[in-house]
């Protein structure tokens, strides 16, 4: 996480976000570091795909299905602002461990797949409100 914040693709991904036209006259090759940013979340996406196969020892369509929610709600509870400006990628492993920690003590308590989408639900509103309370 360290290296990452430090990394210089990194560092000229964050000036492009915050200015895009104020990062290329300064320097920053804007073009690049957007191809650059797409290749390696394509990559990434891939590797996810290809061990949440692996995990679940099948594949279909429904797979991934509301992941993006958790995504959500983990980056929130982690510190990242919807508004953006604020948030570190070790937040966002927090949050990530957090929202992982109430899933499998619901899964403990023998909640249901199909009540664990009802629980999930509330999480982001509520995550919201704290952080703004």
């Amino acid at each position: 996480m360290v290296y990452l914040e430090q990394d210089h693709l990194w560092q000229e991904h964050v000036r492009r976000g915050i200015n895009e036209e104020a990062a290329n006259v300064s320097g920053v090759n804007v073009f690049r570091t957007i191809v650059l940013v797409f290749v390696l979340a394509g990559v990434m996406y891939g590797i996810t795909g290809f061990i949440e196969g692996a995990r679940i020892a099948s594949c279909s369509a429904n797979t991934g299905l509301n992941y993006e929610s958790d995504a959500i709600a983990a980056c929130v509870i982690g510190g990242v602002s919807f508004v953006g400006g604020t948030g570190k990628i070790s937040g966002i492993v927090t949050g990530v461990f957090l929202l992982q920690i109430i899933f499998v003590g619901l899964n403990f308590l023998s909640v249901s797949a199909n009540l664990l989408l009802y629980h999930k639900g509330p999480y982001n509103p509520c995550c919201m409100c704290y952080r703004h309370a």
